[in-house]
């Protein structure tokens, strides 16, 4: 309940109610910080009256969750259920609500106002409890082991598809799913930030970026690391500035900064080279793989004590390759901690 209070301080004037929708196909994950809900495998809609108890609706009431559950046959019942409170403003989430779902909520809920609660949501999940850390160390540390099994997998004429289904055997064999789908990039594929892992075999001076990460208890870890078995010179280099820029950016990052700050601190440490550096230095993480914080040049965000959010510096320079370095850390009151 105390997430629902801290919800109210921010929409009291707002509205009246909330209805948070997610399906299992594409999960709202607001569902799930205030549910407990594993949202990715069950569909259900998340209801709250300001000043009530917190009502879920699902299809299959044996589903764990820490509100009242409700099992519903068809998604008329929930609608009757919302008309009899007669609400002015509802509020719910735009950037997981359809056209088609919203066409829908106007015609069954006529004479309801709705607004969008989107950025309060993120408000209030950008600064983690101290048990989500706990889940997002725990997944860091599973993330390491696999990154280390990718580094021993790496040989040149070893399949970028065969490394990747290394590191999920791993996660598979401790009962952990992905947070998104591992990234192994060698060679000329290392130049593009999101690529899959294809049957191309590595070569010796080929540069590889692998980028992956897991869920423990819903929450998410995020980490990259870069590898060549024989580099060049100018491989070298790249790597190693790269290296250097996340070491720089992580030492110099304190609460109450702009993320657009530390965006042009790494910026201005690439020098001429900073035009091979084509994305963003970070994003928080959670139960959403990119939440806020946004570490970028146009962000607005503010980097403070509680957020946990990637670093993650690269380049990637035609003819040599791409690197990357990144770690998942929480800020304190004495800077950036590596998870």
């Amino acid at each position: 309940m105390k997430r629902f209070l801290k919800l109210n301080e921010l929409i009291r004037n707002k509205c009246d109610a909330v209805l948070l929708m997610s399906r299992s196909t594409n999960p709202d994950t607001n569902v799930q910080y205030y549910s407990g809900l594993d949202v990715f495998s069950a569909s259900a809609v998340l209801y709250w009256k300001i000043g009530n108890e917190p009502l879920l609706f699902l299809g299959d009431a044996r589903h764990k969750a820490n509100v009242e559950k409700v099992e519903i046959e068809k998604r008329e019942d929930i609608y009757k259920h919302i008309r009899r409170r007669r609400h002015k403003t509802i509020g719910v989430n735009y950037e997981y609500v359809s056209m088609n779902t919203m066409k829908r909520l106007r015609k069954e809920l006529k004479g309801v106002r709705f607004v969008d609660i989107s950025n309060e949501l993120k408000k209030i999940r950008e600064i983690k409890e101290r048990r989500e850390i706990k889940y997002i160390q725990e997944a860091c540390r599973h993330t390491k082991k696999a990154l280390r099994i990718a580094e021993n997998a790496i040989y040149e004429g070893k399949k970028e598809s065969d490394i990747m289904a290394e590191i999920m055997y791993y996660y598979n064999k401790k009962s952990l799913k992905p947070s998104f789908d591992p990234i192994v990039a060698s060679g000329r594929n290392g130049l593009y930030v999101h690529v899959s892992p294809q049957g191309k075999k590595v070569k010796k001076t080929d540069v590889v970026i692998v980028d992956t990460g897991c869920r423990v208890e819903g929450y998410c870890s995020d980490m990259t690391r870069t590898f060549c078995i024989k580099p060049n010179k100018k491989q070298e280099e790249m790597i190693w500035l790269v290296a250097e820029a996340n070491i720089l950016a992580a030492k110099h990052c304190y609460a109450g900064m702009s993320a657009s700050e530390l965006y042009e601190l790494v910026h201005a440490f690439f020098g001429k080279r900073a035009k091979y550096w084509k994305y963003g230095l970070g994003h928080g993480v959670g139960l959403d793989i990119h939440e806020s914080p946004s570490i970028t040049k146009e962000s607005k965000d503010v980097l403070l004590e509680g957020m946990v959010f990637t670093i993650e510096p690269g380049l990637a320079i035609p003819g040599v390759g791409g690197a990357r370095f990144e770690d998942t850390g929480l800020l304190t009151a004495k800077g950036f901690k590596k998870l």
